[in-house]
């Protein structure tokens, strides 16, 4: 072997391990030339591998360096990249930073490769972008760091209209600024991280994953978002089959991760998985207006609560609703989030009136104004949340509102709640094994076909279940195998006043602890109102049941009373003359600790047609039964 072959395969050698360039070789011994393959073949390690030419497994990844570009953060090596671009190879950035003064435009099939965040794009002048591809099928941006500089109206990487694509293991930051004449309207000044976009044709199948992005400058009206995925066009393509995976982002001045746009179609099928996100102006994820968007194992924390660009409540008030970990549009429907938690955020979550909502393990904790609030005209007409925990205390916004004609099912399972449960008008909703810390309150008119079932109240001031005010009409309601347990707190289990409560049923329910009654209940003077308490414990209160003024058609059945110090069951303040009829006090029981059984006391008014009959009194200590009304069917067999 000659030497200077040897000296060649050892060149060939390094330029594969520490990544020299085909000029470098060339530096090194003129006599090798690119044009003559044939003279030098490599082969890899392990078995199998074949001998290759080694000028085209050089070419399969040329450097930048090879066309001139320097890296040396100073000289503008645009030209120089842009020239290796467009040999349509793939290429390979080492350690540097290379100075650019416009995007850089891969071609199909073309990939840009750095060797880690040691490879820089560092942005010279405004409105510029790091990368921009435009109608390019199967690029791949990996290993780079790109940096804004802080300059007006930057962008780090955007694709439109792009397919069959991934960005990987990507830093960028330092995108936009904020308008110090007008911070809202950053249209000219902002920037943005990643922005896949469709305008005029289809953005789809694309996989951004293991980036990094962090302060993007903006006012909040336009700019400002971490990873945007986004249709600004009327074409009827859009954004479609999206992956945002491993990433994080931190520092923005609008939102952290958007799925969206403002046109008729929306995009759709869009996934955000293992995902972090953290001081945003705005939201952690902002869907307005897309279709089909999951979250998996995300994690937010100081969104809507960081005013390092832009303090939005400052602009648009303390009640906006983009200030939240996630917010979802009035046209947005089948979002579905899963292992998710907020922390320290300005609102938890707050939803419009889309077609579909569905929260799996969502926790959310330490919120500023509340864990979930109203904030557009209604919420989702369909509405589904499961093992979950809102656990800021103290916070009184609206829980669910839609409207008193819809017919859709909203269910609520193994939720806990640390604020009480405001509910405006609603029908068929249904709480199953929730927990209430701080009670459920129902303030609005038009509620109905609502159910909590197993669930558990625990001690806290005031009532577990209570109406707001006079007047507010719960028609439906069903109360049963929920427990009441309060321990010098909680006054009643359920309170329902005037004109509250019509066709409901409360059954087979624990109530104990309390320190007025179990279930109080005021003025039920409509006709044909069907309440029935039934087959419910109640231990260690002042009253069981106490009801004030008229009933109509109410059915009080196997109830269980111990240790009570006054009433089991009271009636009394019956001032209308007709009202008071028909009711059905049957088969109750009186154990152990009962002072007085069953009184029945008009004031001025009449109570008639009552059924008062095989109740078991005999435990009760004091007065078993005090009945100072007109009343037909006591029967004997009373104990």
């Amino acid at each position: 072997m000659s030497t200077s072959t040897l000296f060649f395969r050892i060149a060939v050698i390094a330029h594969i391990l520490v990544g020299l360039s085909v000029s470098d070789l060339r530096a090194q011994n003129p006599s090798f030339v690119e044009s003559t393959p044939s003279v030098f073949n490599f082969t890899a390690g392990g078995s199998g591998a074949q001998a290759r030419n080694v000028a085209f497994k050089l070419d399969e990844f040329r450097s930048v360096k090879d066309y001139g570009a320097t890296g040396d953060g100073s000289t503008d090596d645009t030209q120089a990249i842009r020239v290796a671009i467009a040999t349509g190879a793939s290429l390979y950035f080492p350690p540097g930073t290379y100075n650019i003064s416009g995007p850089l435009r891969p071609k199909d099939n073309q990939k840009l490769l750095g060797a880690g965040w040691n490879s820089i794009l560092s942005l010279q002048h405004d409105d510029s972008s790091g990368v921009m591809a435009d109608g390019r099928t199967n690029i791949g941006i990996h290993q780079l760091k790109i940096d804004g500089n802080g300059k007006k109206l930057t962008e780090g990487i955007r694709l439109t209209n792009c397919r069959y694509s991934v960005i990987s293991d990507v830093w960028i930051t330092n995108m936009g600024t904020v308008n110090p004449s007008s911070p809202t309207n950053d249209n000219t000044t902002g920037g943005v991280g990643i922005l896949l976009v469709s305008i005029g044709g289809e953005c789809a199948w694309i996989t951004v994953e293991r980036c990094r992005v962090d302060h993007i400058a903006a006012g909040g009206n336009y700019k400002g978002d971490g990873i945007e995925v986004a249709d600004y066009d009327a074409d009827s393509a859009t954004v479609h089959d999206v992956v945002v995976r491993n990433c994080r982002v931190s520092t923005v001045g609008r939102h952290c991760y958007t799925a969206g746009g403002n046109m008729p179609q929306k995009p759709y099928a869009i996934l955000f998985e293992n995902c972090y996100g953290e001081k945003s102006a705005l939201d952690w994820l902002d869907v307005e207006d897309a279709q089909s968007v999951r979250v998996v194992n995300g994690i937010a924390k100081r969104c809507g609560n960081d005013q390092t660009y832009f303090n939005p409540a400052s602009a648009y008030g303390a009640n906006y609703g983009l200030l939240a970990a996630i917010a979802v549009g009035n046209a947005s429907g089948k979002v579905e989030v899963s292992g998710f938690s907020a922390d320290s955020c300005y609102l938890g979550w707050t939803a419009g009136g889309s077609t579909s909502v569905e929260l799996d393990h969502v926790t959310i904790t330490n919120s500023t104004r509340a864990d979930y609030a109203l904030t557009l005209a209604n919420h989702p007409t369909t509405i589904t949340i499961r093992n979950s925990a809102f656990l800021t205390p103290g916070k009184t916004e609206v829980f669910y509102y839609d409207g008193s004609g819809s017919t859709t099912p909203k269910l609520f399972s193994n939720v806990v709640f640390a604020s009480p449960v405001r509910m405006s008008t609603s029908a068929n909703v249904r709480f199953d094994l929730c927990r209430f810390g701080a009670g459920i309150i129902f303030q609005a008119t038009g509620i109905k076909n609502m159910e909590l079932n197993g669930c558990l109240f625990t001690d806290f001031p005031g009532a577990g279940v209570s109406w707001s005010g006079y007047n507010k009409k719960t028609d439906n309601l069903v109360i049963q195998n929920c427990r009441f347990l309060g321990t010098g707190q909680m006054t009643h289990g359920v309170l329902a006043i005037w004109e509250s409560l019509y066709h409901s049923k409360i059954s087979d329910n624990v109530f104990s602890g309390l320190t007025t009654a179990g279930i109080g209940h005021a003025n039920m003077a409509g006709d044909s109102l069907v309440f029935d308490l039934l087959r419910n414990r109640f231990s260690n209160m002042p009253t069981g049941i106490e009801l004030s003024q008229a009933t109509k058609y109410m059915r009080i059945s196997g109830n269980n009373f111990e240790s009570i110090s006054n009433w089991a069951i009271l009636q009394t303040t019956i001032s209308s003359p007709t009202s008071n009829l028909d009711n059905q006090i049957i088969e109750n029981i009186a154990g152990g600790g009962v002072a007085n059984g069953i009184k029945i006391e008009n004031l001025t008014g009449i109570s008639d047609y009552l059924m008062i009959l095989g109740n078991n009194m005999r435990k009760v200590t004091g007065v078993k039964y005090n009945i100072n009304a007109n009343v037909n069917g006591i029967n004997t067999n009373n104990l």
